[in-house]
Order: structure tokens, then C-alpha cells, then sequence
């Protein structure tokens, strides 16, 4: 027995885009064995909480797209057979979602996170394998996501790097007109950037303060998205 409630089951280290600031970059493509992620379901249900909570991380985990079906229904059978409630979440680019994976997650109420930076000229940082810039496909999979009569929206997290900086204001403007409620600004911590770069950064924050106060006014509160992994930039920068 243990009190850990939430496990992180890391299916793949494969992706379909090739982005320059994933931490996984250099890793090999390799997969989660079904002996692996069984061990890890059946772990957590050792858990003495009664509600417990699997993320699938990758990668890409709907390259998984077998497995990961495999795994949630193991998991909730496992947590009915335990007596516990079990939840889900699976962050993904949003390149593969469709219709059928869609209904899906809503039939098992699985909480989507998409991983987009925004614009096309930011989104082509984040180019397929094929280096195709992978824009049209990641929007066409938030639009599908937000669109989905049975799924609650889903929050956007938009990687800002020294790459794409320059195309935050003009992202966070593409995310509004998509009608995004949640968006989660986090810089690419692990890429290097210097010092004219980090200037940059700072000029980018207060023109988007800038572009942020001008959206309330001319749009409301309520067509704003939520800003809250922005709040500890804005608090170092101010």
C-alpha cells in the first residue's frame, strides 16, 4: 500500500512533429511494453486514496493509439474491481485528433490538454517529421476538440522559445479568434537563450499586456481566454 494518488505513464517518446525545444528530442522512439504499463495500473490501484488519476504522457501518446485504449480500459476495470473512481488526462499536439478519437475521450471523460503554439509563423517552429509546417492540422484538432458537443474546452499550453518569441502577441490573437477559454503560457525553460534574446522576451510580455488590456475592451471579460500560467512572468517582470 501507498498514498501516491496519481501516476504519469509515459507511453512513448515518439512524436509525430519535430519540435527543436522537446525535452525528448534525442531520445530513442521507443514504447511503453503492455507488461510495463500494466505493472504501473496495477501499482497505482495499491494506492490507499480512493480516487486516483492516470496521465498519458509521450511523445505523442495518440501514436499509441491501440494502447492507449488498451490501458484506459484495463484501468477503469482495475479501479472498479479496487472500489476506487479513476480519472484520465492526456496532453497531445492535437495533429492527430479526429472524430472517432474525440468521442472517445469524451465517452471516458478524459480531460484533453493541447500542446500548440499558436500562429502558423510560431506553429513553424514545430514543423512535422515530414518538416511541413504542422499549423493546419494542429487547428483543425483544436477546432474539432472545441467544437465537440460532449467534451468540456480544453486548455491550450503554448511554449514560448527564442525561435517564436516574436510571435506570441500575434498567437495569443489567433487562440481569441479560435475561441480558446484556457491558455497556458510557458516559456521553453530548457532552451538556451541569451541575453538579447531574454530582452525580447521582455518586449514581447508588454506588448501582449498591451494587446491583453485593448482585447478586454474591445471584446469582455468573457471572450478573453484564462491567463494563468502567465501571472509568475507577469510578477517577475513587474
Amino acid at each position: 500500500m501507498h498514498d501516491v494518488s496519481r501516476l504519469d505513464l509515459f507511453l512513448t517518446e515518439a512524436c509525430n512533429l519535430s519540435c527543436n525545444y522537446c525535452f525528448a528530442a534525442d531520445a530513442k522512439p521507443g514504447a511503453i511494453s503492455t507488461t510495463k504499463a500494466r505493472e504501473g495500473i496495477a501499482w497505482l490501484m495499491k494506492s490507499r486514496s480512493q480516487k486516483v488519476h492516470i496521465t498519458f504522457w509521450g511523445g505523442e501518446p495518440f501514436l499509441l493509439w491501440k494502447m492507449l485504449k488498451q490501458c484506459v480500459a484495463e484501468a477503469k476495470s482495475a479501479a472498479t474491481d479496487c472500489g476506487k473512481s479513476i480519472g484520465f488526462s492526456i496532453p497531445t499536439n492535437a495533429t492527430l485528433l479526429d472524430e472517432e478519437k474525440l468521442n472517445w475521450v469524451a465517452e471516458n471523460g478524459i480531460k484533453i490538454f493541447l500542446s500548440i503554439d499558436g500562429a502558423a509563423s510560431a506553429q513553424a517552429f514545430r514543423p512535422l517529421r515530414s518538416g511541413e509546417n504542422s499549423h493546419t492540422l494542429a487547428t483543425e484538432g483544436l477546432r474539432q476538440a472545441l467544437r465537440h458537443k460532449n467534451l468540456p474546452a480544453p486548455a491550450v499550453r503554448m511554449t514560448v522559445s527564442p525561435q517564436n518569441v516574436t510571435a506570441l502577441v500575434e498567437s495569443v490573437v489567433h487562440f481569441v479568434g479560435e475561441g480558446v477559454s484556457e491558455l497556458l503560457i510557458y516559456p521553453a525553460y530548457d532552451s538556451p537563450w541569451t541575453e538579447t534574446e531574454l530582452k525580447r522576451f521582455e518586449t514581447v510580455q508588454n506588448q501582449l499586456v498591451e494587446k491583453v488590456i485593448e482585447l478586454f475592451g474591445t471584446l469582455g471579460h468573457r471572450s478573453v481566454p484564462q491567463l494563468k500560467a502567465w501571472r509568475p512572468i507577469l510578477r517577475r517582470l513587474y
